[in-house]
């Protein structure tokens, strides 16, 4: 039985997070909703009367609202009602602006396409549809409208984001191109020189030029209370400045502070120490968090440039396309990296670098089912043995015609490591291992110490 009151659906927060008005007048269009509800909210900024768009993906319908909350302008789509006609919509995910007043509509994840309205909300066309192809769709989950007439939207559950161009006929858009290389994107803003977009897959923030280049990546601890299930959506406030919070327990000989840190979208960074925190996040979470914030912050103000791996190349064994970033120069004796679960090749992202001014050529791969890394044979079974992960090691340097390398791994990836030296010792030179994870025996379990050896410890 649901017991769910649907209360305080839409509200206002100053600047500072604190709550000044609750729309309760509108919760009585949530009511009844078996699914998740108000999906999102936007305002256009070319809107001189501000009026606010309530997307509600449970029910297929779009509100709008005059600015105060006050009243209801418009109801588009029919409550409870999915249809891929001119006049509903399917689970409808996002809504953006166009300077000439046109809207699009992500509709979304029934429909896989992309409604072009006026600026009265009646239709004009409509572009994607579900597939796999260029400018197709495998749910349309958020979308954005960028400089020069561009337009961005996810792909949610095809990992990627399509990019169209608008053309002097307000019924038809170009597509452009395609970025890959995202697990599970959820939302994006873009401004006039690059993109944000949050990723669930490692839980993260990701900042893209205008060329799809990845800039860095900002990892989100996942562990609550202080952290995030997922970053669903993100917005800017007026002085552009994206922001999360979020708790950590230093190393000891720092301080323990809860601390908030925000980026600005105009590259400038801020990171200040705020309430005393007893909240407890494990060591990986915290290098990846702490350290990433406040390295960005540094590296910001200083006008550098955050570490990032080059664009994605990709190498065929006889079982996989292997996805992977290479970093110095190809004639540097190689260094495979191997991540864990549940990051990917981006936890390398301040290591290759490293490597690569050190001398040394930086493989970054991408593990079996993670990334672009894809089984030639959609039929064949699934399977992450550790004799597998470790075969691919393997395929990936004779693939890559490496015949002596280094391997580096953690967690999973430091398995993998374990494997590929084991079975190749003549290969492999040397093995970087981070984590407690080495070659386990699966045929014989392991057994615990006699009392008298535990005793000893």
């Amino acid at each position: 039985m649901d017991r769910r009151v649907w209360r305080n659906c839409l509200y206002t927060l100053d600047g500072d997070g604190h709550v000044k008005e609750r729309w309760t007048q509108w919760d009585t269009l949530c009511e009844g909703s078996a699914g998740p509800g108000p999906h999102r909210v936007r305002i256009s900024p070319y809107d001189p009367e501000r009026r606010v768009w309530l997307v509600n993906e449970t029910f297929n319908t779009i509100y709008v609202f005059s600015n105060d909350g006050s009243t209801l302008l418009k109801t588009l789509g029919e409550k409870n009602v999915s249809g891929s006609d001119k006049t509903h919509f399917g689970k409808p995910q996002d809504v953006a602006f166009l300077p000439d007043g046109r809207i699009l509509v992500a509709d979304g994840l029934d429909n896989h396409r992309i409604v072009i309205l006026d600026r009265d909300g009646q239709y004009i066309s409509e572009f994607g549809g579900k597939g796999s192809g260029p400018g197709q769709f495998n749910g349309v989950h958020a979308i954005a409208v960028g400089p020069q007439g561009r337009v961005f939207a996810l792909d949610r559950s095809g990992n990627r984001i399509n990019i169209f161009k608008t053309t002097p006929d307000p019924a038809k858009m170009d597509f452009v191109e395609a970025w890959g290389d995202f697990q599970l994107p959820l939302d994006l803003i873009v401004n006039e020189d690059s993109v944000w977009v949050t990723d669930l897959g490692p839980l993260r923030f990701t900042k893209l030029d205008m060329t799809g280049k990845h800039l860095y990546t900002w990892m989100v601890p996942p562990d609550l209370p202080d952290g995030y299930l997922e970053v669903h959506t993100i917005t800017v406030d007026s002085g552009q400045s994206l922001r999360r919070r979020q708790s950590v327990r230093p190393h000891p000989e720092i301080r323990a502070e809860t601390w908030s840190g925000q980026i600005s979208l105009d590259r400038t960074a801020v990171v200040r120490p705020i309430a005393a925190s007893r909240q407890v996040m494990d060591r990986r979470l915290f290098i990846q968090s702490a350290s990433g914030l406040f390295a960005a912050a540094s590296l910001e103000r200083l006008g550098a440039q955050t570490p990032v791996l080059p664009p994605v190349k990709t190498v065929r064994t006889n079982s996989l396309d292997i996805g992977y970033h290479e970093s110095g120069d190809a004639a540097g004796f190689p260094v495979i990296l191997l991540h864990g679960f549940p990051d990917d090749a981006h936890a390398y992202d301040g290591v290759a670098p490293v490597l690569a001014r050190a001398g040394y050529r930086a493989l970054a791969v991408y593990l079996r089912g993670y990334g672009p890394t894809r089984f030639l044979d959609p039929a064949v079974a699934r399977t992450a043995e550790q004799a597998a992960i470790g075969q691919d090691v393997i395929d990936f340097a004779d693939a890559l015609e490496l015949p002596r390398f280094v391997v580096a791994g953690f967690d999973w990836g430091g398995r993998a490591a374990c494997v590929a030296s084991a079975l190749h010792p003549d290969r492999v030179r040397a093995a970087v291992l981070i984590g407690g994870y080495s070659i386990q025996n699966t045929v014989t379990p392991s057994r615990g110490a006699a009392p008298e050896a535990v005793r000893r410890l």
